[in-house]
Protein backbone atom coordinates (compact mmCIF):
# COMPACT_ATOMS: atom_id res chain seq x y z
CA UNK A 1 0.00 0.00 0.00
CA UNK A 2 1.56 3.30 -1.39
CA UNK A 3 1.66 6.20 1.21
CA UNK A 4 -0.09 9.27 0.34
CA UNK A 5 2.60 11.71 0.70
CA UNK A 6 0.21 15.02 -0.06
CA UNK A 7 -2.74 13.94 2.35
CA UNK A 8 -0.24 13.33 5.17
CA UNK A 9 0.88 16.39 4.25
CA UNK A 10 -2.95 17.54 4.61
CA UNK A 11 -2.83 16.14 8.13
CA UNK A 12 0.07 18.47 9.20
CA UNK A 13 -1.61 21.33 7.94
CA UNK A 14 -5.07 20.25 9.74
CA UNK A 15 -3.99 19.02 12.84
CA UNK A 16 -4.29 21.19 16.00
CA UNK A 17 -1.16 22.75 17.66
CA UNK A 18 1.38 20.58 18.47
CA UNK A 19 0.74 17.56 15.89
CA UNK A 20 2.15 19.64 13.27
CA UNK A 21 5.64 18.64 14.97
CA UNK A 22 5.64 14.83 14.26
CA UNK A 23 7.35 15.90 10.40
CA UNK A 24 10.44 17.22 11.97
CA UNK A 25 9.94 14.75 15.48
CA UNK A 26 12.90 13.73 17.48
CA UNK A 27 13.12 10.50 20.37
CA UNK A 28 13.48 12.99 23.31
CA UNK A 29 13.58 10.11 25.73
CA UNK A 30 15.29 7.04 24.13
CA UNK A 31 14.76 3.99 25.62
CA UNK A 32 11.66 4.90 27.33
CA UNK A 33 9.45 2.74 25.20
CA UNK A 34 5.82 2.68 27.13
CA UNK A 35 7.42 5.07 29.87
CA UNK A 36 9.85 5.19 33.31
CA UNK A 37 9.67 1.98 34.57
CA UNK A 38 11.21 3.09 37.83
CA UNK A 39 9.09 6.46 38.43
CA UNK A 40 6.00 3.87 37.42
CA UNK A 41 7.51 1.41 40.16
CA UNK A 42 8.00 4.96 42.90
CA UNK A 43 3.97 5.47 41.91
CA UNK A 44 2.71 1.55 42.65
CA UNK A 45 4.63 1.96 45.65
CA UNK A 46 2.61 4.79 47.51
CA UNK A 47 -0.60 3.25 46.75
CA UNK A 48 -3.08 1.08 48.31
CA UNK A 49 -1.59 -2.06 48.91
CA UNK A 50 -4.02 -4.46 47.08
CA UNK A 51 -3.92 -2.05 43.65
CA UNK A 52 -0.57 -3.42 42.40
CA UNK A 53 -1.06 -6.85 43.37
CA UNK A 54 -4.66 -6.26 41.32
CA UNK A 55 -3.10 -5.19 37.99
CA UNK A 56 -0.08 -6.50 37.86
CA UNK A 57 -1.08 -10.20 38.86
CA UNK A 58 1.82 -12.59 40.25
CA UNK A 59 3.25 -14.48 37.65
CA UNK A 60 6.77 -16.30 37.00
CA UNK A 61 8.67 -16.28 33.85
CA UNK A 62 8.54 -19.21 31.77
CA UNK A 63 11.91 -20.29 29.95
CA UNK A 64 11.24 -22.56 26.50
CA UNK A 65 14.09 -23.81 23.99
CA UNK A 66 14.92 -21.68 21.76
CA UNK A 67 13.04 -21.29 18.52
CA UNK A 68 15.20 -20.97 15.45
CA UNK A 69 12.74 -21.05 12.62
CA UNK A 70 9.33 -19.09 12.72
CA UNK A 71 7.82 -21.65 10.36
CA UNK A 72 4.19 -20.62 9.51
CA UNK A 73 3.40 -24.26 8.68
CA UNK A 74 4.09 -25.31 11.98
CA UNK A 75 2.23 -23.04 14.23
CA UNK A 76 4.10 -24.63 17.40
CA UNK A 77 6.91 -22.92 16.68
CA UNK A 78 5.13 -18.90 16.02
CA UNK A 79 3.22 -19.99 19.70
CA UNK A 80 6.23 -21.02 21.07
CA UNK A 81 8.06 -17.49 20.30
CA UNK A 82 5.42 -15.46 21.50
CA UNK A 83 4.28 -16.95 24.38
CA UNK A 84 8.07 -16.74 25.37
CA UNK A 85 7.85 -12.71 24.72
CA UNK A 86 4.64 -12.51 26.61
CA UNK A 87 5.94 -14.76 29.55
CA UNK A 88 9.31 -12.52 30.55
CA UNK A 89 6.52 -10.12 31.06
CA UNK A 90 6.22 -11.83 34.70
CA UNK A 91 9.49 -10.35 35.88
CA UNK A 92 8.33 -6.76 34.30
CA UNK A 93 5.02 -7.17 36.71
CA UNK A 94 7.27 -8.75 39.50
CA UNK A 95 9.35 -5.52 39.80
CA UNK A 96 6.39 -3.12 39.59
CA UNK A 97 4.34 -4.72 41.94
CA UNK A 98 6.90 -5.02 44.46
CA UNK A 99 10.29 -3.73 43.98
CA UNK A 100 11.96 -7.29 43.54
CA UNK A 101 14.54 -7.18 40.68
CA UNK A 102 14.33 -10.98 40.87
CA UNK A 103 12.09 -11.57 38.26
CA UNK A 104 13.50 -8.98 35.96
CA UNK A 105 16.93 -10.73 36.43
CA UNK A 106 15.26 -13.92 34.87
CA UNK A 107 13.72 -12.54 32.04
CA UNK A 108 17.31 -11.20 31.65
CA UNK A 109 19.03 -14.79 31.55
CA UNK A 110 15.87 -15.85 29.19
CA UNK A 111 16.73 -13.33 26.41
CA UNK A 112 20.08 -14.12 26.58
CA UNK A 113 20.06 -17.65 26.68
CA UNK A 114 17.73 -17.10 23.34
CA UNK A 115 20.58 -15.00 21.78
CA UNK A 116 22.86 -17.46 22.76
CA UNK A 117 21.19 -19.80 20.52
CA UNK A 118 20.62 -17.67 17.75
CA UNK A 119 16.89 -17.99 18.26
CA UNK A 120 14.62 -16.73 15.89
CA UNK A 121 17.18 -16.77 12.90
CA UNK A 122 14.59 -16.99 10.09
CA UNK A 123 10.79 -17.67 9.15
CA UNK A 124 10.03 -19.78 6.92
CA UNK A 125 6.41 -20.42 4.97
CA UNK A 126 3.65 -18.05 4.61
CA UNK A 127 5.20 -14.60 5.49
CA UNK A 128 2.15 -12.89 6.30
CA UNK A 129 1.61 -15.58 9.07
CA UNK A 130 5.62 -16.01 9.98
CA UNK A 131 5.66 -12.55 10.29
CA UNK A 132 2.28 -11.99 12.63
CA UNK A 133 4.16 -13.98 15.09
CA UNK A 134 7.99 -12.08 14.99
CA UNK A 135 5.78 -9.54 15.70
CA UNK A 136 3.87 -10.81 18.37
CA UNK A 137 7.40 -11.98 20.05
CA UNK A 138 9.36 -9.28 19.43
CA UNK A 139 6.71 -6.22 21.00
CA UNK A 140 6.90 -7.77 24.75
CA UNK A 141 10.49 -8.65 24.63
CA UNK A 142 11.63 -5.28 23.19
CA UNK A 143 9.11 -3.39 26.60
CA UNK A 144 11.17 -6.07 28.34
CA UNK A 145 13.90 -5.24 27.81
CA UNK A 146 13.18 -1.46 28.02
CA UNK A 147 12.63 -2.39 31.16
CA UNK A 148 15.54 -4.94 32.09
CA UNK A 149 18.18 -2.03 30.64
CA UNK A 150 16.56 0.85 33.06
CA UNK A 151 16.47 -0.91 36.19
CA UNK A 152 19.44 -3.64 35.73
CA UNK A 153 21.89 -1.16 33.27
CA UNK A 154 23.58 -4.60 31.86
CA UNK A 155 27.10 -3.80 30.69
CA UNK A 156 27.67 -2.46 27.23
CA UNK A 157 28.56 -5.66 25.35
CA UNK A 158 25.98 -7.54 26.78
CA UNK A 159 23.36 -4.46 25.31
CA UNK A 160 24.86 -4.47 22.15
CA UNK A 161 24.75 -8.36 21.98
CA UNK A 162 20.68 -8.32 22.53
CA UNK A 163 20.49 -5.31 20.60
CA UNK A 164 21.72 -6.58 17.66
CA UNK A 165 19.72 -9.66 17.61
CA UNK A 166 16.46 -7.76 18.37
CA UNK A 167 16.98 -5.38 15.44
CA UNK A 168 17.88 -8.70 13.39
CA UNK A 169 14.29 -9.88 14.19
CA UNK A 170 12.90 -6.75 13.70
CA UNK A 171 14.27 -5.82 9.85
CA UNK A 172 13.13 -9.64 9.63
CA UNK A 173 9.87 -8.50 10.42
CA UNK A 174 9.50 -5.76 8.56
CA UNK A 175 10.67 -7.65 5.16
CA UNK A 176 8.30 -5.85 1.84
CA UNK A 177 7.39 -9.56 0.96
CA UNK A 178 3.51 -10.24 1.14
CA UNK A 179 3.42 -12.80 -1.02
CA UNK A 180 0.83 -10.83 -2.98
CA UNK A 181 -1.75 -10.91 0.29
CA UNK A 182 -1.61 -6.92 0.47
CA UNK A 183 -4.60 -7.01 2.87
CA UNK A 184 -1.66 -7.79 5.50
CA UNK A 185 0.33 -5.05 4.44
CA UNK A 186 -2.61 -1.88 5.42
CA UNK A 187 -4.62 -3.93 7.94
CA UNK A 188 -4.06 -4.15 11.70
CA UNK A 189 -1.44 -6.62 10.84
CA UNK A 190 0.63 -3.60 9.13
CA UNK A 191 -0.54 -1.84 12.42
CA UNK A 192 0.87 -4.42 14.68
CA UNK A 193 4.12 -4.02 12.60
CA UNK A 194 4.72 -0.72 12.49
CA UNK A 195 3.99 -1.03 16.39
CA UNK A 196 6.69 -2.91 16.94
CA UNK A 197 9.14 -0.48 14.75
CA UNK A 198 7.75 2.43 17.00
CA UNK A 199 9.04 0.84 19.85
CA UNK A 200 12.02 -0.51 18.23
CA UNK A 201 13.14 3.35 17.25
CA UNK A 202 12.74 4.44 21.06
CA UNK A 203 14.83 1.59 22.26
CA UNK A 204 17.75 2.20 20.09
CA UNK A 205 17.28 5.98 19.46
CA UNK A 206 16.43 4.91 15.46
CA UNK A 207 14.24 7.60 14.21
CA UNK A 208 13.62 6.27 10.50
CA UNK A 209 11.80 3.35 12.73
CA UNK A 210 9.76 5.62 15.19
CA UNK A 211 8.44 7.52 12.10
CA UNK A 212 7.74 4.10 9.77
CA UNK A 213 4.88 4.30 13.47
CA UNK A 214 3.83 7.84 13.15
CA UNK A 215 3.32 7.29 9.39
CA UNK A 216 1.62 4.28 9.56
CA UNK A 217 -1.02 5.97 11.76
CA UNK A 218 -1.34 8.98 9.88
CA UNK A 219 -2.61 6.47 6.93
CA UNK A 220 -4.97 5.16 8.96
CA UNK A 221 -6.81 8.33 9.52
CA UNK A 222 -6.81 8.80 5.88
CA UNK A 223 -8.33 5.59 5.43
CA UNK A 224 -10.94 6.17 7.82
CA UNK A 225 -13.94 7.03 7.28
CA UNK A 226 -16.28 10.19 8.45
CA UNK A 227 -18.06 7.69 11.13
CA UNK A 228 -14.59 6.11 12.73
CA UNK A 229 -14.84 3.03 10.51
CA UNK A 230 -11.89 1.72 9.52
CA UNK A 231 -12.29 0.54 6.03
CA UNK A 232 -9.70 -2.21 6.31
CA UNK A 233 -11.24 -3.81 9.17
CA UNK A 234 -15.17 -3.27 8.82
CA UNK A 235 -15.17 -5.25 5.33
CA UNK A 236 -14.05 -8.15 6.86
CA UNK A 237 -17.16 -10.68 7.14
CA UNK A 238 -18.18 -12.54 10.48
CA UNK A 239 -15.71 -10.71 12.74
CA UNK A 240 -15.59 -6.73 11.52
CA UNK A 241 -16.65 -5.63 14.90
CA UNK A 242 -13.76 -7.48 16.90
CA UNK A 243 -11.37 -6.18 14.03
CA UNK A 244 -11.90 -2.66 14.44
CA UNK A 245 -10.98 -3.27 18.33
CA UNK A 246 -7.88 -4.92 17.00
CA UNK A 247 -6.78 -2.00 14.88
CA UNK A 248 -7.07 0.28 18.07
CA UNK A 249 -6.11 -2.55 20.39
CA UNK A 250 -2.58 -1.53 18.25
CA UNK A 251 -3.33 2.49 17.51
CA UNK A 252 -4.03 3.67 21.09
CA UNK A 253 -0.43 2.42 22.42
CA UNK A 254 0.91 3.73 19.40
CA UNK A 255 -0.29 6.67 20.00
CA UNK A 256 0.64 6.58 23.82
CA UNK A 257 4.41 5.92 22.99
CA UNK A 258 4.42 8.60 20.48
CA UNK A 259 3.06 11.05 23.66
CA UNK A 260 5.37 10.10 25.74
CA UNK A 261 7.98 11.45 23.23
CA UNK A 262 6.26 14.31 22.93
CA UNK A 263 4.26 14.06 19.87
CA UNK A 264 0.78 14.51 19.88
CA UNK A 265 -1.31 11.42 18.07
CA UNK A 266 -4.19 11.57 19.98
CA UNK A 267 -4.98 14.96 18.70
CA UNK A 268 -3.82 14.55 15.19
CA UNK A 269 -6.87 15.05 12.79
CA UNK A 270 -7.67 14.35 8.76
CA UNK A 271 -10.78 16.23 8.32
CA UNK A 272 -12.23 16.40 11.08
CA UNK A 273 -11.34 12.51 12.41
CA UNK A 274 -9.47 11.17 14.92
CA UNK A 275 -8.60 8.02 16.62
CA UNK A 276 -11.23 8.78 18.53
CA UNK A 277 -13.65 8.32 16.33
CA UNK A 278 -12.25 5.06 15.85
CA UNK A 279 -13.03 4.11 19.48
CA UNK A 280 -16.63 5.80 19.09
CA UNK A 281 -17.53 3.55 16.49
CA UNK A 282 -16.72 0.49 18.01
CA UNK A 283 -18.46 1.27 20.98
CA UNK A 284 -21.42 1.80 18.54
CA UNK A 285 -21.42 -0.93 16.54
CA UNK A 286 -20.57 -3.44 18.93
CA UNK A 287 -24.00 -2.13 20.22
CA UNK A 288 -25.53 -2.07 17.23
CA UNK A 289 -24.39 -4.15 14.30
CA UNK A 290 -27.01 -2.66 12.16
CA UNK A 291 -24.10 -0.26 11.56
CA UNK A 292 -21.57 -2.68 10.04
CA UNK A 293 -24.04 -3.94 7.13
CA UNK A 294 -23.11 -1.52 4.96
CA UNK A 295 -19.73 -2.28 4.89
CA UNK A 296 -20.24 -6.57 5.11
CA UNK A 297 -23.53 -8.67 4.85
CA UNK A 298 -22.45 -11.30 7.69
CA UNK A 299 -23.88 -11.25 11.05
CA UNK A 300 -21.77 -10.15 13.67
CA UNK A 301 -21.81 -13.72 15.86
CA UNK A 302 -17.98 -14.14 16.59
CA UNK A 303 -17.12 -10.62 18.49
CA UNK A 304 -14.73 -11.18 20.64
CA UNK A 305 -13.23 -8.49 22.39
CA UNK A 306 -12.16 -9.63 25.81
CA UNK A 307 -8.48 -9.60 26.14
CA UNK A 308 -8.36 -6.97 23.11
CA UNK A 309 -9.23 -4.28 25.49
CA UNK A 310 -6.35 -4.27 26.87
CA UNK A 311 -5.88 -0.74 24.70
CA UNK A 312 -8.84 0.73 27.67
CA UNK A 313 -6.28 0.49 30.42
CA UNK A 314 -4.19 3.38 28.17
CA UNK A 315 -6.83 5.03 27.11
CA UNK A 316 -9.03 5.18 30.66
CA UNK A 317 -5.92 6.83 31.97
CA UNK A 318 -5.12 8.89 29.36
CA UNK A 319 -8.64 10.37 29.06
CA UNK A 320 -11.15 9.84 31.96
CA UNK A 321 -13.67 11.85 31.44
CA UNK A 322 -14.22 11.48 27.74
CA UNK A 323 -17.95 10.95 26.27
CA UNK A 324 -16.17 7.21 25.14
CA UNK A 325 -15.33 6.45 28.64
CA UNK A 326 -18.92 5.27 29.86
CA UNK A 327 -18.82 2.89 26.73
CA UNK A 328 -15.57 1.37 27.51
CA UNK A 329 -16.59 0.85 30.87
CA UNK A 330 -19.37 -0.96 29.89
CA UNK A 331 -17.54 -2.93 27.39
CA UNK A 332 -15.07 -3.94 29.82
CA UNK A 333 -17.55 -5.37 32.66
CA UNK A 334 -19.96 -7.33 29.55
CA UNK A 335 -16.57 -8.83 27.97
CA UNK A 336 -15.64 -9.46 31.24
CA UNK A 337 -12.22 -7.97 30.66
CA UNK A 338 -9.50 -9.59 33.11
CA UNK A 339 -7.24 -7.08 34.46
CA UNK A 340 -3.98 -7.41 35.10
CA UNK A 341 -2.73 -10.26 32.40
CA UNK A 342 -0.63 -9.08 29.82
CA UNK A 343 -1.23 -9.57 25.88
CA UNK A 344 1.01 -9.99 23.21
CA UNK A 345 -0.44 -7.79 20.86
CA UNK A 346 -0.25 -4.43 23.32
CA UNK A 347 3.64 -5.51 24.30
CA UNK A 348 3.07 -6.75 27.95
CA UNK A 349 0.87 -5.72 30.77
CA UNK A 350 -1.00 -2.61 30.35
CA UNK A 351 -2.77 -2.89 33.61
CA UNK A 352 0.44 -3.31 35.32
CA UNK A 353 1.79 -0.06 33.59
CA UNK A 354 -1.03 2.64 33.02
CA UNK A 355 -4.10 1.74 35.26
CA UNK A 356 -5.20 4.42 37.69
CA UNK A 357 -7.10 3.65 40.84
CA UNK A 358 -9.38 6.59 40.56
CA UNK A 359 -10.08 6.41 36.98
CA UNK A 360 -9.80 2.93 36.25
CA UNK A 361 -11.31 0.84 39.14
CA UNK A 362 -11.07 -2.63 39.26
CA UNK A 363 -13.78 -4.92 38.13
CA UNK A 364 -13.97 -6.76 41.29
CA UNK A 365 -17.53 -8.99 39.70
CA UNK A 366 -15.63 -11.67 38.40
CA UNK A 367 -16.86 -14.27 35.65
CA UNK A 368 -18.04 -17.63 36.17
CA UNK A 369 -15.42 -20.31 36.31
CA UNK A 370 -16.85 -21.52 32.50
CA UNK A 371 -16.86 -17.85 31.03
CA UNK A 372 -12.79 -17.57 32.61
CA UNK A 373 -12.24 -20.82 30.91
CA UNK A 374 -14.32 -19.57 27.47
CA UNK A 375 -12.22 -16.42 27.30
CA UNK A 376 -8.83 -17.91 27.65
CA UNK A 377 -9.66 -20.39 24.96
CA UNK A 378 -9.90 -17.50 22.55
CA UNK A 379 -7.71 -15.26 23.69
CA UNK A 380 -4.32 -14.03 21.62
CA UNK A 381 -2.19 -15.53 23.93
CA UNK A 382 -0.84 -18.78 22.43
CA UNK A 383 -2.15 -22.35 24.64
CA UNK A 384 1.64 -23.88 24.89
CA UNK A 385 2.75 -25.10 28.44
CA UNK A 386 5.47 -24.19 30.25
CA UNK A 387 8.30 -26.76 30.51
CA UNK A 388 9.50 -24.93 33.37
CA UNK A 389 9.04 -21.63 35.09
CA UNK A 390 12.06 -19.80 36.50
CA UNK A 391 11.65 -18.99 40.37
Amino acid sequence: MKMNYLAILAIVLCSPAGASETTKTTIKHPGLVYGDFLERRRVLSGVDKPFPRQYCKPEKVCSYPPVSIIDAGNRVSGQTAARQGLSLWGGVAEYLRTGSVNGLENARQVINNWVEADALASVKGHMPLARHYMKRTLFPVITTYAAIRQVLNPPLSERKRVEAWIKRGVDMMDKDNHDGHILSDANNSRYSRDAVNMAWGILSNDIKSYKKGINRFQEVLIDMRPNGSLPWETNRGARAVSYQNLAVSILVPMAEMATLQGDNLYGQTYQGRSIHDAVAFLIAAEKDVSLIKTYTRAKQDKIRLGNHLHWTEIYLARFPDHENTNGLHDLRRRYHFLTGRGNDFAGGNLSCLFAEPQTNPVLIARPPKKKIAAINRITTVPRVSCPRYLD
